[in-house]
């Protein structure tokens, strides 16, 4: 019997459970840059045909695109998931005036990080489970160096 792919590998929703939720909100964002980035790449090979061929849109360029956007909706289904689980540990004061799912998003990250910062005196007040910790105790780490911001 052939090993199953997934036996040997991480995907990459498995990847977003582990992940502290500071982490999620930063990999969301370079999913979405990426995404565009190989969109615009596409528009412009589409106007430009010495830039790539159709071959090489359809083999490498459009898998890819497909791709990010999938990597891009599992970190959103998990964000939202976070979000809608500690929504309610948020300030009804605060929360009065969050209506959208993005403005819940950045509540609950401004809770992560007020129960995280080493700074803040009353972090001890905050009660944060492991599910916004994650279970990967370092950020993750690009290999590309212009990613990377100690390079």
């Amino acid at each position: 019997m052939p090993l199953d792919e997934n036996e040997e590998m991480i995907d990459a929703p498995d990847l977003y459970w582990e992940l502290n939720f500071d982490q999620l909100c930063k990999e969301f964002k370079l999913a979405k840059v990426e995404k565009q980035k190989y969109q615009m790449l596409k528009a412009k090979a589409q106007i430009n045909d010495k830039l790539f061929s159709l071959s090489d849109l359809k083999n490498y360029i459009e898998p890819y695109i497909g791709i990010c956007i999938r990597n891009e909706k599992d970190i959103k289904d998990r964000m939202n998931e976070l979000v809608d689980k500690y929504i309610e540990r948020i300030p009804m004061d605060k929360l009065a005036f969050i209506k959208t799912q993005d403005q819940k998003t950045l509540a609950v990250r401004k809770l992560y990080e007020d129960a995280t910062d080493l700074d803040n005196p009353n972090r001890s007040k905050i009660n944060v489970e492991q599910d916004l910790h994650g279970r990967i105790s370092n950020n993750v780490c690009s290999y590309d160096l212009m990613d990377n911001p100690k390079y």
